[in-house]
């Protein structure tokens, strides 16, 4: 596949992975706790609150073929070289994924709704991916887009999967404009429970999309397996990374790699290293260090 379009200087697009994070433009710190390093303590921990008792779910990196991306245990991810990335848990049930498309809207009129505005066309893409994976492809949003940092993020439903799309649009969007988008999606009944892990997943997904000068005076497409550096998160920063407003969460992690998602109000505690946020193996319990592994 080729992206194309005309502009007058490089287009570099970027998936900032979950461990490039960066602060946010709207100027909130990063909550930095004071942590020493993890210690082991064999106490009676029944009454601590713990990501454990809580059913928070660790996160680790995997990557395939150049990308990476946070995800729970045993999920698979496959990366190609066409700036799409594709990831599944154990039982196929729930997906995250990453796409970015370049959009003429001249072709509307030819090829319908791919070609629309923004959210039409991620519409329209979703539907036929789903389709195509033979799930039912009945996209139907069921929320207004809601600003998110730099990304609008918008729920949908099919008639049995329940998902979440975040996207950002470069360009004009009345006329040509490039669509970055994360997604993620499980079943109805999966879905109040997992909606913060899958959401999480999605948008920690690193992949590369260059446009490059072609010859003709147009751009041409890099494969994201031929761009491996990370070019951070700019001023603007990421949000669902570190600390943010619009969740109230924060990243912390574990001496194996473990990373946490959660919110300090409910799971801080006072454990045998002080004030935290612990977890517990077996009789053991840990402090968790603030921040991502």
């Amino acid at each position: 596949m080729e992206i194309r379009i005309l502009n007058t200087k490089q287009i570099t697009l970027t998936a900032i992975t979950a461990a490039a994070c960066a602060s946010f433009a709207i100027g909130i710190s990063t909550l930095s706790m004071a942590t020493p390093a993890a210690h082991r303590h064999t106490v009676a921990h029944h009454r601590m609150v713990t990501v454990n008792s809580l059913g928070i779910m660790p996160l680790k990196t995997i990557s395939d073929n150049g990308a990476i991306a946070l995800a729970p245990k045993g999920w698979s991810m496959k990366a190609d070289d066409h700036g799409t990335v594709e990831m599944h848990s154990p039982d196929r049930d729930s997906y995250a994924g990453w796409g970015v498309i370049q959009i003429d809207r001249v072709k509307e009129q030819y090829y319908g709704k791919m070609y629309g505005a923004p959210e039409e066309s991620i519409q329209a893409i979703m539907s036929a991916a789903l389709t195509a994976s033979g799930e039912s492809g009945d996209v139907q949003y069921t929320s207004d887009a809601k600003q998110i940092g730099r990304y609008a993020m918008l729920n949908w439903q099919t008639s049995d999967k329940t998902g979440r799309v975040f996207y950002i649009v470069y360009g004009d969007p009345s006329t040509s404009y490039i669509e970055s988008f994360y997604l993620c999606y499980t079943d109805h009944s999966k879905w109040k429970k997992l909606a913060t892990t899958l959401s999480i997943t999605a948008i920690s997904i690193q992949g590369h999309t260059v446009l490059h000068p072609a010859p003709d005076g147009g751009y041409h497409y890099t494969p994201s397996s031929d761009n491996h550096e990370d070019s951070g998160s700019g001023e603007d920063g990421d949000p669902m990374k570190d600390y943010n407003q619009w969740t109230g969460n924060q990243w912390f992690h574990d001496d194996a790699g473990n990373n946490y998602y959660l919110d300090p109000n409910d799971c801080t505690t006072m454990g045998p290293d002080g004030e935290g946020v612990y977890k517990t193996n077996g009789n053991d319990t840990y402090k968790l260090h603030a921040g991502m592994y």
